[in-house]
């Protein structure tokens, strides 16, 4: 199930220990701390709660019992680094949790993804009106604090390891040390808009001119007339498109096997273009005799990424095998993305595991900046 198929469903359910709806966005940024402490308590109270499956809390809806929740949107977003840092900084262990923006029918909303975690969670320093040492937890559709008997049940689940499963968070991997890790990327090109082949020449080789004189004759054996072409579409790819990697992070207490990611991109116009490392055009060859870009890799090993045009859109696979806890793969070959005009790529992802009930669902982004220009055949020939 893709995120939209998530979201579509999840309006269909009512309030409970796995779900919550909120009308307007939380107040966090120029907020006091009685203002912030309730996307705190909310957090946490979904974290200790009992249940079998992930909680989410879907912001910018208001819920209609025994319908169809409506989609009111939201007017900004958080950002989830700073979400991270001010919960995990207030709590005795990390809160295992995600915030991603999405638009879904037209508007933009928000939702937060809480796991089932090691238990029991609490503050240990006074917040607003938080108490430290609570342990607030969701019962039915409201917030309340934990009895005794069952913080020491929570404790001693932990105990017994009747919670250590793995935790998985996907990633955009980039930079030209693949040294950013992050849920969104953002890059600045300048496409070279191509020229049209029929206005790019043959290439040949210049007169050359030998002692006294003598005009020196190439062999026209292995010579690459379609070098300028072959130019051309080297320079356009490499200036509108980057190199993404995909990575996934285990933030659980358990190792995961056969990890898979698969991400859809929408894209019925072709607006996109999407391509495998492996497919990236090398700076070409005048000699064709002496390319190695012209060489097959026969014995090549499969690749850890793939991607197809499928459905109007893309599809990207990705295979990281197992995962230990507390660690992150990153895989092995990119994909080159790129957009031909400035906005925005999405990629509704899912994550699947052995290990996993369900897989885990989130919106990954890449932004772009484009401002194109022009190429021209001086650029070709020189």
């Amino acid at each position: 199930m893709d995120i939209q198929a998530l979201i579509e469903s999840l309006l269909f359910e009512e309030e409970g220990t796995e779900l919550d709806f909120k009308r307007e966005q939380y107040r966090f940024e120029g907020a006091d701390d009685r203002q912030k402490s309730e996307l705190l308590k909310d957090i946490v109270a979904f974290a200790n709660a009992w249940r079998r499956t992930d909680a989410y809390i879907l912001i910018g809806v208001q819920e209609v019992k025994g319908g169809r929740s409506t989609v009111l949107g939201v007017s900004n977003h958080l950002e989830d680094a700073q979400l991270q840092q001010f919960v995990n900084s207030k709590t005795n262990r990390p809160v295992d949790f995600s915030y991603t923006p999405i638009e879904f029918e037209g508007k933009q909303i928000a939702i937060i993804r809480i796991p089932q975690q090691e238990r029991p969670i609490f503050l240990t320093k006074d917040f607003g009106p938080l108490k430290r040492n609570q342990v607030h937890l969701r019962r039915g559709s409201s917030t309340d604090i934990a009895r005794p008997d069952e913080i020491a049940r929570m404790g001693l689940l932990a105990q017994e390891g009747a919670v250590l499963r793995p935790s998985l968070s996907p990633l955009l991997v980039f930079g030209k040390e693949n040294e950013h890790s992050e849920k969104r990327a953002e890059f600045e090109t300048e496409p070279l808009l191509p020229l049209e082949a029929k206005s790019i020449p043959d290439f040949s080789f210049p007169r050359e001119y030998g002692p006294g004189g003598m005009l020196i004759v190439h062999s026209n054996i292995g010579v690459n007339y379609d070098y300028y072409r072959d130019k051309a579409e080297y320079l356009r790819y490499h200036s509108l498109l980057r190199p993404v990697r995909f990575a996934v992070a285990n933030n659980g207490t358990a190792v995961a096997n056969d990890v898979k990611v698969v991400m859809m991109v929408a894209d019925p116009n072709r607006e996109l273009e999407v391509s495998h490392q492996r497919k990236r055009p090398g700076y070409p060859e005048t000699n064709i005799l002496f390319d190695p870009n012209r060489v097959s890799r026969l014995k090549e090993k499969p690749s850890d990424v793939e991607c197809a045009y499928v459905r109007d859109g893309w599809r990207i696979t990705v295979k990281l095998g197992k995962i230990q806890a507390k660690d992150t793969v990153v895989s092995q070959e990119s994909l080159y993305l790129g957009r031909r005009a400035s906005g925005i790529i999405e990629l509704a992802t899912s994550v699947f595991s052995d290990d996993l009930s369900s897989p885990v669902q989130e919106v990954l982004a890449i932004s772009y900046v484009v401002t194109p220009r022009e190429m021209s055949l001086e650029q070709l020939t020189k």
